[in-house]
């Protein structure tokens, strides 16, 4: 996600997560590279997704409340 390519960390984070599905920072991960994306929707999916793995995920919340301003409550 680093290198500026979110479709290639998608994949990765979707490789990840099928070889350890309770992994806290795939999710989070894949809420990143949607973001990056535009896919706003999908991004918020895996921050909640990250936040049922590790309620106490500062980054992840964060993340929600930037994309629910975005998206204005939707």
């Amino acid at each position: 996600l680093a290198g500026g390519r979110p479709q290639e960390a998608i994949t990765e984070f979707e490789r990840q997560r099928a070889i350890s599905p309770r992994m806290t920072g795939n999710a989070l991960g894949l809420g990143q590279a949607w973001q990056r994306l535009g896919d706003l929707r999908r991004a918020r999916t895996w921050y909640r997704r990250e936040l049922t793995l590790d309620p106490g995920n500062r980054e992840a919340m964060d993340s929600l409340g930037v994309i629910g301003q975005s998206l204005g409550g939707r």
